[in-house]
């Protein structure tokens, strides 16, 4: 089965398009990719990695299912998990999108010393507006990857579980149903990374094993007075934002917001004032309040916009008050955005 989109109801957030046989006739795997020469013959999770970095290097050649619908910006993320239990990591490959991303899904043959593109695509990301939300989740014992859906309405999330059988990314177990606020067992937060950053080919995002292999590219560490926030632009009502329950000073349910929806959660260090600095796990940010009559928030013209945006320790705070949203991180200003 193949995973192809989203509907705009938690019990069914992806739709899947198959044939008799259960394969999209509208995509097929890709041709191997091979590299001149192995880097290290004798360990094959370095030889993957050979491999996907040249993925990397060029990939927008990598088709997308023609059933998913996504208005692609350009860039591309990726990651490393171990989804097929063979103890080489598989590569994910995320098309950066407005509202919803495709991912791609690579793997390793060590028989051939090639990867290929598996059929199908998963879907993460966030709709801009009734709060539909998709997600796929690393496997921790490394048996698959989860397809995780729900509406920031309701707390009650479905995880789905699926692997690679013939090279199709195939459901292997039911939707199971969780409090989203509380990860499941098996769950792993993907940290994606910029194709520019082949950093992150060092680690698999299961566990958190190393590959022990000399990085192609050097990076650069981030300034420490900076902070960076990937995401798309959301429009949320009171109500979406209060989850159907009463909002803390009377504001109108009907009142909106712009919501900067993270591509993943980061954990982030930010001042407080009434106390000292506080270090939170978020997936969203504050972009302040829009009222339509005014026109007020520039922000609105990125509305339904995958966003990167830098700011200083300065623009960013958590808040103090029982102002909407609550509690969510508010960026005051920023020092770029892409």
């Amino acid at each position: 089965m193949v995973l192809v989109g989203c509907s705009s109801t938690v019990e069914s957030t992806t739709t899947e398009v198959a044939s008799s046989t259960e394969t999209s006739s509208q995509i097929s795997p890709t041709t191997p990719v091979r590299t001149t020469e192995a880097a290290l013959p004798e360990d094959p999770s370095a030889n993957a990695v050979e491999e996907y970095a040249q993925i990397l290097a060029n990939p927008s050649i990598y088709p997308v299912s023609e059933a998913a619908q996504y208005v692609p910006n350009g860039t591309y993320s990726y990651a490393l998990v171990e989804a097929t239990s063979d103890s080489t990591p598989d590569l994910l490959l995320r098309v950066n999108s407005a509202e919803y991303s495709p991912v791609l899904v690579f793997t390793f043959d060590e028989n051939t010393q090639t990867a290929t593109q598996a059929e199908g695509v998963f879907i993460d990301g966030a709709s801009g507006v009734g709060g539909d939300r998709s997600r796929i989740r690393a496997s921790n014992s490394g048996i698959g990857i989860y397809q995780v859906d729900w509406n920031s309405l309701r707390e009650i999330a479905q995880s789905t579980l699926y692997g690679i059988q013939g090279n199709t990314l195939t459901k292997i177990s039911a939707p199971e149903e969780f409090i989203f606020a509380n990860s499941m067992p098996d769950h792993h937060e993907i940290s994606w990374i910029s194709v520019n950053d082949l950093s992150g080919l060092s680690t698999v995002q299961t566990g958190g094993a190393s590959i022990q292999q000399a990085v192609p590219t050097p990076v650069q560490q981030p300034a420490s007075n900076l902070h960076y926030f990937s995401g798309v632009v959301t429009m949320q009502t009171a109500g979406e934002l209060m989850r159907g329950e009463r909002t803390p000073n009377g504001e109108p349910a009907t009142d909106l917001y712009l919501v900067l929806v993270l591509d993943s959660p980061i954990e982030i260090t930010a001042r407080n004032a009434a106390t000292d600095p506080q270090t939170r796990t978020i997936s969203e940010v504050s972009l302040g309040r829009y009222i339509p009559a005014d026109g007020d928030n520039d922000w609105i013209g990125y509305l339904d916009t995958h966003m990167e945006i830098t700011a200083t320790t300065d623009q960013v705070w958590f808040p103090t008050d029982t102002g909407l949203p609550l509690g969510m991180l508010r960026l005051a200003d920023y020092k770029s955005i892409s």
